[in-house]
């Protein structure tokens, strides 16, 4: 009886996957037609697809291959780790246009991974509580609008040998730093606010780009900005204050021009250069505290960063 049941469903599903690219799923109700797994092995993964999500989902899912999959949480919805912290909450790999919105995604080794070429699109979520990162993404593509990531193990987010675009981004209470832009990865971000994190507030390391605009970094337990080992950063308008070393520290041949009217008080120092050629340029009109950086260093009108080619996009993750 139980084996026609479960036939029965997977008739049903498989029907549905046909004819249909749009249904929904509610995990509230119990037996196998309440896992957003179960629909995800029938659907054709050339898509188009879209999952209408209701209820708390205990479950891990597995994306790999899939193109044009759109997973939309209905009001409340929650993807819930049900692996005891051994596997990613949704693990996405090889897979194109993948689409999460509005979800709370809580627990699991990590929160989200997108790896493997994937192109993964991120809006509305509230990411929290996962061992590790809370999304790592990793040689692929992402992006984020009105995201918040938060209470995750180190970092919040990780970019490594990636593309990262984020608008209206918050990382808070990460064990580690906020945003790690990491072996020749290129991160865009906008109006994002990276608070009170147990690390750097965001780390730019290993040959890695950013831009950073109309953004505040506050109250991270180390530095706000940390641009390391041949690395780059564009800050413009931004607020970068009472963080616990430095507000921006460059260091190991890495450059940080700042631009617009941006605002770094109340760190430790809030300009460093560490090291010989380190450098900070562009600082006329910025407000700040302390610098040590040489004033040679210091003009406005210098070079952008080259965002357009990171000259380590093959780098290896760790």
């Amino acid at each position: 009886m139980r084996k026609t049941i479960v036939c029965t469903i997977a008739v049903f599903l498989f029907s549905v996957a046909l004819n249909a690219s749009t249904f929904t799923v509610n995990c509230n109700k119990p037996g196998p037609m309440g896992k957003v797994s179960n629909y995800l092995k029938f659907l054709n993964p050339a898509g188009p697809n879209t999952l209408n999500i209701r209820g708390t989902c205990k479950e891990n899912l597995t994306i790999n291959q899939f193109d044009r999959l759109s997973l939309i949480a209905m009001p409340g919805a929650v993807i819930e780790d049900n692996s005891g912290g051994q596997q990613a909450v949704i693990n996405i790999s090889d897979s194109r246009r993948i689409y999460i919105q509005g979800f709370t995604i809580v627990g699991g080794s990590y929160g989200v991974l997108c790896f493997d070429g994937s192109l993964c699109r991120f809006s509305g979520n509230t990411i929290e509580g996962s061992i590790n990162a809370g999304v790592w993404v990793s040689f692929s593509q992402a992006t984020f609008s009105s995201d918040t990531i938060q209470d995750t193990g180190d970092p919040g987010l990780a970019a490594e040998a990636s593309r990262v675009s984020a608008g209206g981004l918050t990382v808070q209470r990460s064990s580690g730093a906020g945003i790690y832009d990491a072996n020749g990865s290129v991160v865009y971000a906008f109006v994002t606010n990276i608070l009170s994190n147990r690390g750097d507030g965001i780390a730019v390391l290993s040959d890695s780009h950013m831009f950073l605009g109309d953004s505040t970094v506050t109250d991270n337990a180390f530095n706000g900005i940390d641009v390391n080992d041949q690395s780059e950063v564009l800050l413009l308008n931004n607020t970068v204050t009472t963080n616990g070393y430095n507000g921006v520290g460059i260091s190991d041949q890495s450059l940080a021009e700042l631009g617009g009217t941006g605002t770094f008080t109340g760190n430790g120092m809030d300009i460093a250069c560490l090291g010989q050629f380190s450098e900070a340029k562009g600082t006329q009109g910025t407000i700040y505290g302390t610098m040590n950086c040489p004033v040679s260093a210091a003009q406005a009108g210098a070079a952008k960063p080259n965002f357009s080619r990171p000259r380590s996009m093959q780098a290896p993750v760790k």
